[in-house]
């Protein structure tokens, strides 16, 4: 039997993709891991001497999950970022690119001895809640080129540097929330309850004959960044709802920051969408509005405290 508790995780940046590095792995802090392989089959229609069936036939795998994290400085969500968006950190600013960046991510049950490794694996998506009451989630989810696993002492990993951050982001650091350049605050009409914001690469695979059972290539197509917003049912609020009938569009921008840095994120230009408000006579009336970015890609801008 194995614990959750002993199974730790790694990561490690790669020059060519699918072929691991030796040195450079980093600890990878998670609250879940489904980054893993898929074995797909078809079914075996051969006819024998009686009605039995044949059973099936093992054909491709393939080799995705989602990572379940927390919103630290530095570390891993920037790197994960930079992967996300095909574009590296420049300076401290980040913006979509067209860069492939991969990473080799391995798991070691130490109690077990099991190992895995996923090789050339690409962020397809990062999704980030925002709530009332917890931490900043961020969902990671990754598709790769090719795996392996083993049984014995010695993971696939060493000397995984920790990792940066050690204070995590929650729905208390939020220093600035703006809709259409007003703070989104009771005072203005426009309290959020609750937010989502997921950036997503829209990733296809490619299959090639001649490469065994995994992906040939994991290739983005068109990036977006969508979520929902839920806010007091206002005038304010109507004035953002209502622009979906015309197709106009509403900025979003907000600040976090805690005692190790902050980030900015800024998407100028976004189409709203969501339903009539309803609700009980006990009931406080809220209003989802679902957004998307269009044309102008979203920044994000970090800087580290005390900079």
């Amino acid at each position: 039997m194995s614990s959750g508790a002993k199974n730790r995780t790694a990561y490690v940046e790669e020059v060519t993709q699918g072929v691991t590095p030796a040195m450079g792995w980093k600890e990878l802090i998670r609250t879940s891991y489904g980054l893993g392989p898929k074995q797909n089959t078809a079914e075996n229609n051969e006819i024998s001497q009686n009605r039995m069936s044949q059973g099936t036939t093992a054909t491709t795998v393939d080799v995705a999950g989602e990572i379940g994290m927390k919103w630290r400085y530095g570390g891993a969500i920037d790197d994960f970022l930079e992967s996300c968006f095909g574009s590296r950190w420049a300076g401290d600013t980040l913006t979509m690119g067209d860069e492939r960046i991969s990473y080799s991510v391995a798991s070691f049950a130490s109690d077990v001895l099991v190992s895995s490794i996923a090789r050339g694996a690409q962020v397809g998506s990062m999704g980030f809640t925002f709530g009332t009451d917890d931490d900043i989630t961020v969902a990671v989810n990754l598709t790769a080129t090719g795996w392996a696993g083993k049984v014995d002492a010695t993971p696939y990993f060493s000397a995984a540097s920790p990792e940066v951050g050690t204070e995590r982001f929650n729905f208390k650091d939020f220093t600035s929330l703006t809709l259409d350049g007003v703070e989104a605050t009771p005072g203005s009409g426009t309290c959020i309850s609750a937010m989502d914001l997921t950036f997503d690469n829209n990733v296809q695979t490619q299959r090639c004959i001649n490469n065994g059972a995994y992906i040939g290539n994991v290739i983005p197509t068109t990036f977006t960044a969508n979520g929902s917003v839920t806010i007091a049912w206002s005038a304010a609020s109507y004035a953002l709802w209502i622009k979906q009938q015309t197709g106009g569009a509403i900025a979003l921008s907000f600040t976090i920051e805690n005692g190790e840095g902050s980030y900015t994120i800024t998407l100028p230009e976004m189409e709203v969408n969501g339903d009539w408000p309803d609700g009980s006579a006990t009931d406080v009336i809220e209003v989802t509005l679902n957004v998307s970015a269009r044309r102008i890609p979203p920044t994000i801008t970090r800087k580290a405290a005390g900079a």
